[in-house]
Protein backbone atom coordinates (compact mmCIF):
# COMPACT_ATOMS: atom_id res chain seq x y z
CA UNK A 1 0.00 0.00 0.00
CA UNK A 2 2.64 2.38 0.69
CA UNK A 3 4.63 1.67 -2.40
CA UNK A 4 0.85 2.61 -4.39
CA UNK A 5 0.92 5.67 -2.31
CA UNK A 6 4.47 6.39 -3.18
CA UNK A 7 3.99 5.86 -6.85
CA UNK A 8 0.87 8.09 -7.41
CA UNK A 9 1.90 10.78 -5.40
CA UNK A 10 5.63 11.18 -5.00
CA UNK A 11 6.83 13.11 -7.37
CA UNK A 12 10.51 11.46 -7.43
CA UNK A 13 8.97 8.01 -8.15
CA UNK A 14 9.76 6.21 -11.31
CA UNK A 15 9.72 2.41 -12.61
CA UNK A 16 12.48 1.23 -10.93
CA UNK A 17 11.59 2.52 -7.78
CA UNK A 18 8.54 0.53 -8.24
CA UNK A 19 10.13 -2.76 -9.81
CA UNK A 20 12.24 -2.39 -6.43
CA UNK A 21 9.50 -2.01 -3.96
CA UNK A 22 7.61 -5.27 -5.74
CA UNK A 23 10.95 -7.19 -5.42
CA UNK A 24 11.68 -6.31 -2.07
CA UNK A 25 8.09 -5.90 -0.64
CA UNK A 26 7.75 -9.81 -1.61
CA UNK A 27 10.70 -11.02 0.72
CA UNK A 28 9.15 -11.02 3.91
CA UNK A 29 6.41 -13.10 2.68
CA UNK A 30 8.20 -15.28 1.40
CA UNK A 31 10.70 -15.39 3.82
CA UNK A 32 7.94 -16.29 6.29
CA UNK A 33 6.31 -19.09 4.31
CA UNK A 34 10.44 -20.73 3.79
CA UNK A 35 11.16 -19.95 7.99
CA UNK A 36 7.55 -21.31 9.07
CA UNK A 37 8.32 -24.34 7.35
CA UNK A 38 11.99 -25.28 8.88
CA UNK A 39 11.49 -23.24 12.39
CA UNK A 40 14.16 -25.66 13.84
CA UNK A 41 17.02 -23.84 11.85
CA UNK A 42 15.78 -20.05 12.26
CA UNK A 43 18.15 -17.92 14.39
CA UNK A 44 16.46 -16.48 17.79
CA UNK A 45 17.17 -13.27 16.68
CA UNK A 46 14.60 -13.55 14.08
CA UNK A 47 12.46 -15.58 15.80
CA UNK A 48 9.52 -13.39 16.16
CA UNK A 49 9.12 -13.02 12.81
CA UNK A 50 8.14 -16.56 12.29
CA UNK A 51 5.69 -16.89 15.53
CA UNK A 52 3.92 -13.44 14.40
CA UNK A 53 3.07 -12.85 11.07
CA UNK A 54 1.88 -9.26 11.80
CA UNK A 55 5.54 -8.49 12.12
CA UNK A 56 6.14 -10.20 8.66
CA UNK A 57 3.48 -8.15 7.19
CA UNK A 58 5.26 -5.14 8.89
CA UNK A 59 8.72 -5.66 7.69
CA UNK A 60 7.08 -5.98 3.93
CA UNK A 61 5.61 -2.70 4.18
CA UNK A 62 8.83 -1.39 5.63
CA UNK A 63 10.98 -2.84 2.64
CA UNK A 64 8.57 -1.88 -0.13
CA UNK A 65 8.46 1.49 0.99
CA UNK A 66 12.47 1.66 0.60
CA UNK A 67 12.70 0.06 -2.18
CA UNK A 68 11.27 2.40 -4.08
CA UNK A 69 12.16 5.14 -2.42
CA UNK A 70 16.04 4.10 -3.10
CA UNK A 71 15.14 2.69 -6.39
CA UNK A 72 14.16 5.99 -7.48
CA UNK A 73 16.53 7.87 -5.72
CA UNK A 74 19.51 6.10 -7.04
CA UNK A 75 18.28 5.73 -10.62
CA UNK A 76 16.76 9.63 -11.28
CA UNK A 77 19.27 10.58 -13.70
CA UNK A 78 18.88 6.83 -15.88
CA UNK A 79 15.40 6.81 -15.29
CA UNK A 80 14.20 10.39 -15.07
CA UNK A 81 10.31 10.40 -13.47
CA UNK A 82 7.38 10.72 -16.34
CA UNK A 83 5.18 13.14 -14.85
CA UNK A 84 0.83 11.86 -15.50
CA UNK A 85 -0.94 13.68 -17.98
CA UNK A 86 -4.69 13.65 -18.35
CA UNK A 87 -5.75 15.76 -20.67
CA UNK A 88 -6.75 13.86 -23.65
CA UNK A 89 -9.24 11.51 -21.47
CA UNK A 90 -12.71 11.30 -22.74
Amino acid sequence: MGTVLLGLYWSKSNSVGAYCALILGAFGPLNFLVMSMIPESVPASILPFVKNSNLTNLASLVLGGLGMVVGSLLTQKSHPPRSLDFTNIK
